[in-house]
C-alpha cells in the first residue's frame, strides 16, 4: 500500500469523532437513567412505624378520680388510615392493683410488648384501685409464712373443695369498675382504628374472675375470651351463649383450685357453650407466664371474629 493509502481524510476523522461523541452521550444517559431508577426504588421503600406504649388518663365513672391505663399500638399502626386492628383487653391479678400503673406491666400481653415483643393487636391494660384500707393485706414482714406441703401430684383427684369466693369472685374485683372498663373500650373504638368485630378479653387470677364476669354481662362485646385461673358465676354463665371461651388453669394451683374453674367451664359446656379447657398439670397458680409467652392464645384470638 502506498503512502496515499495511509492518509485519512479530515472529513473521515470528523465523522468518527461525531459517532464517538454520540455514543458517549447515549451511554451517559443510560447511566443516569439507571441511577435514577435505583434512587427511585430506594426512596419507595417504606418502613413500618414503631410500636407505641401510651400512658392514658381518664376520670373514673365509679370513683370520680383520675385513673390511668396502658394503651399499646402495634408496629405499623400509623402506616394506614383505614385498616381496623384487633383489640385485646387485659385484666391483671390482685398483686398489680393500686395507683402505680407501672405495676400492670408485670404480667400478661402488656408485659410481652413492654419487653419488645411484636404483637399485632391494640392492647388495653387498665388497673384496679387499691383495696380499701381496712381490707388490705398485711405487709410482707407481717405475713404468716406459707405452709410447705411438698410435691403435689399431677393426678386429677376430686377433693370436694368448695369455692371460697362468692358469685362475683374475690372481694373488690373487676366487677366494681365495670363502667370504667366499658368506657375505656368505647373510647378506644371511637378514637383508634379498633375493629369492633375483633375484641378479645383475657385476664389472670383476679382478672380471670373478671374475664368471666365481663363475658357474662357483655357477651356480645367479645369475639373470644380467655380467662386464666378464675371462675365465673355458675348461675349465670349460660348467658355467655356461643362466645368462644378458652380456660387455662394450673393443675397444682392452691389459690384457685382447678375444681373451681373447671366447674364453671363444665356448666357452660352443659348449657351448649363454646368452651375449651387447658390444664397445665405441672404448674401452680402462675400458669399465665407460659400461656402469654407462647403463640397459641394469640393465634386462637385471631381465628375468631364476630
Amino acid at each position: 500500500m502506498g503512502i496515499i493509502g495511509l492518509i485519512i481524510k479530515r472529513e473521515d476523522i470528523m465523522e468518527v469523532g461525531s459517532i464517538m461523541f454520540k455514543f458517549i452521550v447515549v451511554l451517559s444517559c443510560i447511566i443516569l437513567l439507571t441511577g435514577s431508577t435505583s434512587i427511585s426504588k430506594t426512596s419507595s421503600i417504606q418502613t413500618s412505624s414503631e410500636p407505641q406504649l401510651l400512658r392514658k388518663s381518664f376520670t373514673s365513672l365509679v370513683s370520680n378520680t383520675e385513673r390511668e391505663y396502658w394503651l399499646y399500638l402495634p408496629r405499623g399502626y400509623n402506616d394506614s388510615n383505614e385498616e381496623k386492628l384487633p383489640v385485646i383487653m387485659f385484666l391483671h391479678g390482685g398483686g398489680e392493683r393500686g395507683e402505680d400503673i407501672n405495676k400492670v406491666l408485670k404480667h400478661g400481653p402488656i408485659k410481652e410488648v413492654y419487653n419488645g415483643r411484636d404483637l399485632p393487636f391494640i392492647i388495653i391494660a387498665p388497673q384496679m384501685p387499691s383495696m380499701p384500707i381496712d381490707e388490705q393485706r398485711p405487709s410482707r414482714e407481717r405475713r404468716i409464712p406459707p405452709v410447705k406441703t411438698g410435691r403435689k401430684s399431677m393426678l386429677r383427684t376430686v377433693t370436694g373443695i368448695e369455692n371460697r369466693f362468692d358469685s362475683l369472685g374475690p372481694p373488690h374485683g373487676w366487677n366494681e369498675i365495670e363502667k370504667d372498663l366499658i368506657m375505656i373500650l368505647d373510647n378506644t373504638l371511637k378514637n383508634y382504628r379498633a375493629d369492633p368485630n375483633r375484641m378479645y378479653l383475657t385476664g389472670l387470677s383476679y382478672g380471670g374472675f373478671g374475664t368471666w364476669y365481663m363475658t357474662i354481662h357483655h357477651p356480645d362485646r367479645w369475639a373470644a375470651v380467655a380467662p386464666i385461673c378464675g371462675a365465673g358465676d355458675n348461675s349465670q354463665v349460660h348467658k355467655i351463649g356461643k362466645t368462644p371461651v378458652w380456660l387455662f388453669q394450673g393443675g397444682r394451683d392452691n389459690v384457685v383450685p382447678p375444681e373451681i374453674s373447671l366447674k364453671t367451664a363444665d356448666i357452660l359446656d352443659a348449657a351448649g357453650g363454646n368452651v375449651r379447657v387447658t390444664v397445665h398439670e405441672d404448674l401452680p397458680h402462675d400458669c399465665w407466664t407460659r400461656v402469654y409467652s407462647g403463640e397459641d392464645i394469640y393465634n386462637w384470638f385471631l381465628s375468631h371474629s364476630r
